[in-house]
């Protein structure tokens, strides 16, 4: 085994044992050339083709350049950066192909992941504080926290709430349906389906006087079950029968009917069932002309 010594264009520095050893002042072993060709710098038992105990540092000059390419050798493969203990890993690594490296990458993707024991990768932690983002899986089910106050994941469950100022967690159950939780907020669900999501109609003290049907209001609801609808609804005087009636717009259908001999106040109905994503309309009509239906807003819940 031999390298020519540096300045010189014919000379060479032989090595009689393996690995050859090149050394300092001191006696200090610098670089450590094994018979298979492997270079060890700060060992001298190179395990790969390029074997560095210690740091590296690459510092740009003037031209800009500084750049530390790590390239595969087939192009359908991957490359990449492992770091850590043997332990605990975390990976740097880009795909030449779909799927290479991890399920559902994609060629060219930049992939960052934590290795070992679910393990969670943080982005813009500083010098103190909560990162700004973490990203976790496994055990977490795909778990994303922003600024240590918003989380996203997606449960089968309901997770555990945060404790006091802890923020909240916004997740999917089984149901498919979005939900939120937090150390001052009970589950709620969030999500449209069946009308869910505390949807409002606000109507702004609207009255009808007599007889006639008259449309007031419409919102668009999913299929589905919703848990409650309100309404501030009554007869201005309570002298007559108030009718608010919610109907399907493509059938005219009924939905449902509240009706009311009092003053407006609250109602309300639960578990009431739509049977398709449309559109529904609300009308107000009274049971004698001189009656005034009069209602402040509906809420579907």
């Amino acid at each position: 085994m031999a390298i020519k010594e540096v300045g010189q264009s014919a000379a060479e520095v032989g090595f009689q044992a393996d690995p050859g050893l090149i050394k300092n002042a001191d006696g200090e072993t610098v670089i450590a050339v094994t018979a298979d060709e492997k270079v060890g710098i700060g060992t001298i038992t190179p395990a790969t083709v390029l074997d560095v105990v210690g740091g590296i540092t690459a510092t740009s000059g003037n031209d800009g350049t500084g750049t530390i390419a790590v390239r595969s050798g087939n192009a359908s493969q991957y490359s990449k950066i492992s770091m850590g203990t043997n332990a605990n890993k975390a990976t740097i690594g880009c795909p030449g192909a779909s799927d290479t490296f991890f399920t559902d990458t994609a060629a060219g993707d930049l992939v960052l992941r934590a290795d070992d024991n679910n393990s969670k990768v943080h982005i813009g932690a500083g010098a103190s504080g909560p990162a700004a983002m973490v990203v976790a899986e496994a055990a977490d089910v795909g778990k994303v926290t922003l600024n240590g106050t918003l989380a996203w994941e997606q449960e089968v469950s309901t997770p555990t709430a945060p404790a006091a100022d802890g923020g909240g967690v916004v997740y999917v159950k089984a149901d498919g349906k979005l939900y939120y939780i937090s150390d001052t907020v009970a589950e709620t669900e969030l999500s449209t389906a069946g009308g869910a999501g505390a949807k409002n109609i606000a109507l702004a003290q609207t009255t009808v006087t007599g007889t006639t049907s008259t449309l007031v209001g419409s919102i668009y609801l999913t299929a589905g079950t919703i848990g409650t609808v309100r309404a501030l609804f009554g007869e201005q005087n309570g002298a007559h029968t108030a009718s608010l009636q919610i109907v399907r717009f493509s059938n005219s259908t009924q939905l449902h009917l509240f009706t009311s001999s009092s003053q407006p106040a609250a109602v309300s109905t639960t578990s009431l069932s739509v049977p398709a994503d449309d559109w529904y309309e609300v009308f107000m009509f009274t049971t004698n002309a001189a009656g005034i239906a009069v209602c402040s807003g509906i809420q579907f819940d």
